[in-house]
Parts: structure tokens; C-alpha cells; sequence
């Protein structure tokens, strides 16, 4: 896994952790714009998800359920 290899990363805290999928997810919209095979797979995976072909679940359901899971001072 890539956390095991970045030590800083597993000190994160839930919130932060959640924070730091958030810009990644960003980040790789962003490079889509820049690079046609990452916009064709990520084009792809949706109209996977929006076509019931994969079990995917919303980023906000799964939002809501992550931060649900999270202690109440975080």
C-alpha cells in the first residue's frame, strides 16, 4: 500500500485522511484535463457506476458513512 510507504501518512487523523482522498481525487480531474487516457478511464468507471455495471457506491453516501464512523471531536 502507498501509506505504508509514506510514514507521515498513517499519523493522519480520520478527518484528515478523508481531507487529503478529497484533493487527490481533485488533482487526478484536474490531470484528466491534461491527459486523454486518464480522462477516457475515468469517463469509463462513471458510465460504469451510472449504468449498475459495478457494485460503486456515491461519493456522498460513502462520505457520510466514513465521517459517521468518526469520534465526535474530529
Amino acid at each position: 500500500m502507498v501509506i505504508e510507504q509514506h510514514p507521515s501518512l498513517q499519523s493522519l487523523s480520520p478527518a484528515e485522511k478523508l481531507q487529503l482522498s478529497e484533493e487527490l481525487c481533485l488533482e487526478l480531474l484536474l490531470d484528466a484535463k491534461s491527459n486523454a487516457g486518464l480522462a477516457d478511464e475515468i469517463k469509463r468507471r462513471y458510465q460504469a457506476f451510472e449504468s449498475g455495471e459495478d457494485s460503486g457506491t456515491p461519493w456522498e453516501d460513502l462520505k457520510t458513512r466514513l465521517l459517521s464512523k468518526l469520534p465526535a471531536d474530529s
